[in-house]
């Protein structure tokens, strides 16, 4: 089994919308099967701001929509430092030799930031189901009462399948003794299998007076019916009544 990496690297961005990051070519010959995702953010560190958005991939040979998941995000309250860590995401899609891929980032935030993604891939035929991720984000909201449909996501039509995983975000105002993150329960009224009771707690972060952070996405396997045409809805019950909102990928097969 051969095994390869190739990188892309984007030019510096200050605008919370869709950017074409740049362009992966796939050698002749060295085709196979996308195992994984990795995504880094590099951006320049502000106060109560969070780095980070969505990063989109398309293939200009075959047919990879939707593909979409939200990185890691990282702010401070004041004065702080944080780490940079990759944001990983393992799948199984078909990429052809001498193919292109292009990335698309969107920013949460107009602060200077730039996206760099590697994909992971074996030599080799490709056989199996394809791997798809559709993406949704919520309004912020300042309450600690349930957010009902707070992100709802549309799965396209004759795409359905099998969830395997949900990869969840929440994308804070950093306050100080205050805690982000929340309850977050799934549903999905078309499924012939009924998803409730699909609930769990995200990741969050807190500072005391100065400090920095670094929240990374949550991923929770599972295996649930899918059905295409249909819609994903999360209601989310924050944990605190400051500014926040919640990112879901929905990862199915």
């Amino acid at each position: 089994m051969t095994t390869h990496s190739k990188t892309v690297i984007g030019s510096a961005v200050t605008a919370a919308s869709r950017a074409t990051t740049g362009t992966i070519s796939i050698p002749s010959g060295k085709g196979g099967t996308l195992v994984a995702v990795e995504a880094q953010v590099f951006g320049t560190l502000e106060t109560v701001v969070n780095t980070g958005g969505l990063v989109e991939l398309e293939n200009d040979a075959v047919d990879w929509k939707p593909f979409e998941f939200y990185t890691d995000k990282k702010t401070c309250v004041t004065l702080g430092a944080v780490p940079l860590t990759p944001t990983r995401i393992p799948c199984h899609k078909n990429l052809p030799a001498n193919s292109t891929v292009t990335v698309y980032y969107t920013p949460q935030d107009d602060q200077s930031q730039k996206l760099s993604v590697t994909i992971h891939w074996i030599e080799g035929a490709f056989s199996g189901r394809q791997t798809y991720m559709k993406s949704g984000i919520g309004s912020a909201i300042t309450q600690i009462t349930t957010a009902s449909a707070h992100v709802s996501i549309s799965i396209p039509a004759e795409k359905g399948g099998r969830v395997k995983a949900i990869q969840a975000q929440v994308w804070g105002t950093l306050e100080t003794v205050v805690n982000s993150g929340g309850l977050v329960a799934l549903k999905n009224e078309s499924a012939a299998v009924s998803w409730e009771p699909t609930e769990f707690y995200t990741f969050g972060d807190t500072a005391v007076t100065s400090g920095g952070v670094e929240l990374l996405p949550q991923l929770i396997p599972v295996d649930l019916d899918l059905p295409g045409n249909s819609t994903v809805k999360a209601d989310y019950t924050p944990q605190d009544n400051q500014s926040q909102k919640l990112s879901l990928s929905i990862i199915w097969e």
